[in-house]
């Protein structure tokens, strides 16, 4: 008799703390998903403030058509005035591989090479403009502003690594806020990769996000 109520409180006790730990589980299930769907209901909500595939390919475009390069020009010459951290010297915009040649000279680039060149040129102007109407680009809206340099990552101004580029996002961020878009600017430090290029230079990389990751690591640099 002895040995059937040690039994049976026995297993009263562990089926109250599997019933215990599954309730626990449960209710940490539900406040997961309680945090993902919120999540993804402000970020959903940021991106449609802030993206415009339409006006997006429309400015690709007009960027793309050498016709209306002065057009282009006009609007981020003016930019540039508001970026006083950007040398006189690197204030210029080429668009084509012929503004390539224009600038460095006939021959400094590989055909590819001055194809890639103005690539990224077009893309800054195409984040100028957008910027310009509180807009981000696709791939910066939804992923990051991605940004490489030598040294350690950093929020800090007047590092080597990101001073350009940190001070470019926070001039985009100026102008969504200009437009009512009023979020924090993040450097992601969980995301950063490093490659040595030789014994003596390192190289770092890493990303702005206009919007926390859900588990976030890096440190606001902008609100």
């Amino acid at each position: 008799m002895f040995e059937f109520f040690i039994a049976l409180f026995g297993g009263l006790f562990w089926g109250g703390k599997l019933s215990s730990e599954k309730s626990s589980a449960k209710k940490a299930d539900q406040d997961h998903q309680h945090r993902m769907d919120t999540y993804f209901s402000r970020k959903n909500n940021f991106e449609r403030k802030v993206l415009d595939r339409e006006l997006e390919a429309d400015l690709e475009d007009l960027i793309y058509d050498t016709s209306n390069y002065d057009k282009v020009w006009d609007e981020v010459s003016k930019a540039f005035d508001e970026m006083p951290w950007k040398p006189d010297d690197e204030k210029f915009i080429c668009i084509c591989p012929e503004a390539v040649d224009a600038v460095f000279g006939k021959g400094a680039y590989t055909k590819k090479q001055k194809e890639q060149i103005a690539a990224n040129y077009r893309k800054e102007a195409l984040r100028i403009m957008m910027a310009n109407r509180g807009k981000l680009i696709h791939s910066d809206a939804c992923i990051g502003f991605y940004s490489i340099g030598q040294g350690a990552p950093t929020v800090r101004m007047g590092e080597k690594w990101n001073a350009e580029s940190a001070n470019f996002v926070l001039w985009i961020n100026s102008k969504l806020k200009e437009h009512g878009v009023n979020e924090n600017v993040y450097i992601c430090t969980s995301h950063n990769e490093y490659w040595a290029i030789n014994e003596r230079t390192k190289t770092y990389s890493g990303k702005y996000v206009w919007f926390p990751e859900i588990l976030p690591s890096g440190a606001t640099i902008h609100s």
